[in-house]
């Protein structure tokens, strides 16, 4: 059996390329905020609501990276590996299931980090 590419419908791809780029904004604040000699030092009020929300708490937990890797680094590699299939190689037989395997393996990390924040840490980062 040969497979032959499929071509998303261009309303797809705006709308994906509009989620991927609010999600990639995120992932750098995060990335700007956790790496920000600031944050090291001393506690900022940037997103502190109280103390079930507070995005420092978090930032500065044991879960805040994976192998010495931020996982704000790792949301934007994931964002520009998302990209990089969405567009430069859309064509491409093998990409939707690519496609599919990397945000389905981006969903389930997500879901992971938020079962951290809501049973290991019991404090939420809303604001990134």
């Amino acid at each position: 059996m040969q497979l032959r590419p499929v071509q998303l419908p261009k309303r797809a791809v705006d709308l994906y390329s509009g989620d991927r780029s609010f999600g990639r904004g995120r992932e750098l604040q995060c990335r700007r905020c956790r790496w920000s000699g600031t944050m090291r030092r001393s506690k900022t009020a940037f997103c502190d609501f109280g103390e079930r929300f507070d995005c420092d708490t978090v930032n500065r937990s044991e879960y805040s990276s994976v192998m010495g890797i931020p996982v704000a680094g790792i949301g934007i590699v994931g964002y520009g590996v998302l990209l990089a299939l969405a567009t430069a190689y859309r064509t491409r037989v093998e990409t939707p299931l690519r496609l599919l395997v990397a945000a389905v393996a981006g969903l389930g990390f997500a879901l992971y980090l938020t079962y951290v924040e809501a049973y290991v840490l019991e404090t939420w980062c809303i604001c990134v």
